[in-house]
């Protein structure tokens, strides 16, 4: 099986360096066709990494917004702001997002993104998109683990 896809792959290579060896009408159309697609592919795909980005940054205000102590918005911006450059207006309040509200937010942030790792690497190595922890069994023995600890 994996000889037919080796084959397969050295014929799309030929074919491809065919075609770009190729100096008829046809063959530029292709290759033009071919490099609009993938640079509409690229900004397609960073568009989409920027649009996350900001809504990351827009969730982590509002949780920064949350809490008891009743700081708005564009407030909250404003305290981390003033915390960067220093000119610290009200001490509370910046002690609030600082030192209580931003460490569990980063928690959160880093905590996301490391088990988003874990599972982008579970699913590469096992070269199988559906692969999570129930499928695999990982959670089973997680629990057993915990189970014996117990």
């Amino acid at each position: 099986m994996t000889e037919n896809k080796s084959e397969s792959y050295s014929e799309c290579v030929v074919d491809s360096i065919a075609l770009w060896k190729d100096d008829s009408e046809k063959a530029k159309e292709e290759r033009v066709s071919a490099n609009r697609e993938y640079k509409r592919s690229t900004a397609v795909k960073l568009s989409f990494i920027v649009i996350c980005g900001l809504i990351a940054i827009v969730v982590m205000g509002v949780s920064l917004t949350a809490g008891q102590y009743d700081i708005g918005f564009f407030e909250s911006f404003e305290i981390v702001y003033q915390h960067i450059t220093g000119n610290i207006q009200d001490v509370t309040k910046d002690y609030v997002i600082w030192d209580l509200r931003m460490p569990r937010i980063m928690t959160g942030v880093l905590t996301g993104a490391a088990l988003a790792v874990a599972g982008a690497t579970m699913q590469s190595v096992l070269k199988n998109p559906l692969a999570d922890p129930y499928t695999t069994g990982i959670s089973s023995g997680a629990g057993f683990g915990a189970t014996l600890a117990i």
